[in-house]
């Protein structure tokens, strides 16, 4: 199994020598904007470390599988409680408790902690003593989109792996190769998703949706076409609330596209604005219970008006 991130050489390289030669931390933190491939380096980390081959990560045995399914008994996940700003400090003394109980599969035990970057003082003190004296064969990684939010004495028990956008041209290659576009596709791409490529594979993936196409569609319609000729595309939507909601998603990352590429060639962006509020004012109308078809004849309205 190949190291699973594009770019990065210096990670990569320091993360393979420590699995390969059994001295992986005991704590780590992995540092990297949202889309970074921060959870797919720790499920990597996470298999190496379980994987029952000697050639790890094999990817296909037993320990390996249930990694990627996120079922194995010995890797443990902490993260964001739903509509929570916050890891909970009583989410950490749990996390303390799991750490002193054997393996149920493996030799050691691995905790994820995501979001990391959002426990308060007291959830990260609380974590500091078995971060420093971990039980047996314990290894505890933490992702964070920025490290600056965790107390020193959490930086100094961990090894920080810091991850950045690969350059460009090998970012493009590697959507020509996995998705089998062209060179200059991939390049379009990724410069309208800031050189991302965990953004730049949602909007490929956004792309073969039929939704999107209607969305792509309607904003061709709603500069060049008339009011009649946008109800009609939306008209397969108006019995399914989700794909509603999707509609008005891609909309809305297709109008702020735009919006970002008029501004870099200093060209107005008066009308995309304009449209970007009508579609938030029909996201919120979404949250009643607004008849889809009602809502679809004011929001062509509105773009035409």
């Amino acid at each position: 199994m190949i190291f699973p991130l594009v770019g990065n050489k210096g990670v990569e390289n320091s993360i393979i020598h420590l699995l390969s030669t059994n001295h992986f931390p005991h704590a780590v933190i992995i540092e990297g904007e949202a889309l970074s491939g921060k959870s797919i380096l720790t499920s990597y980390i996470a298999s190496s470390l379980f994987c029952e081959e000697e050639n790890a990560p094999c990817g296909k045995c037993r320990a390996c599988s249930l990694v990627k399914a996120g079922t194995h008994p010995d890797l443990f996940l902490t993260t964001l409680p739903d509509k929570k700003k916050n890891i909970a400090v009583e989410q950490i003394r749990k996390l303390k408790v799991d750490a002193y109980i054997r393996p149920q599969m493996s030799d050691k035990k691995v905790f994820i902690i995501d979001y990391a970057d959002t426990m308060n003082p007291q959830s990260q003190n609380a974590i500091l003593k078995v971060l420093e004296e971990p039980p047996g064969d314990t290894v505890f990684i933490l992702q964070v989109r920025s490290r600056s939010a965790l107390l020193p004495t959490i930086l100094s028990r961990c090894v920080t792996y810091t991850l950045s956008d690969p350059d460009i041209n090998e970012s493009a290659e590697y959507l020509r190769d996995k998705h089998g576009i062209d060179l200059d596709e991939a390049k379009e791409i990724l410069k309208q998703n800031n050189n991302s490529i965990g953004r730049s594979e949602n909007a490929l993936k956004n792309k073969k949706s039929g939704v999107y196409t209607i969305a792509s569609e309607y904003l061709d319609i709603a500069f060049d076409g008339g009011i009649y000729d946008l109800i009609a595309l939306t008209a397969p939507l108006e019995k399914d609330r989700n794909k509603a909601g999707e509609f008005y998603s891609h909309l809305s990352y297709l109008l702020l596209t735009r919006i970002k590429n008029s501004a870099i060639s200093k060209n107005s962006i008066k009308r995309d604005s304009k449209y970007l509020e009508i579609v938030k004012d029909a996201q919120e109308a979404l949250k009643t219970n607004i008849n889809l078809t009602l809502l679809f004849c004011e929001t062509a309205a509105k773009f035409k008006s």
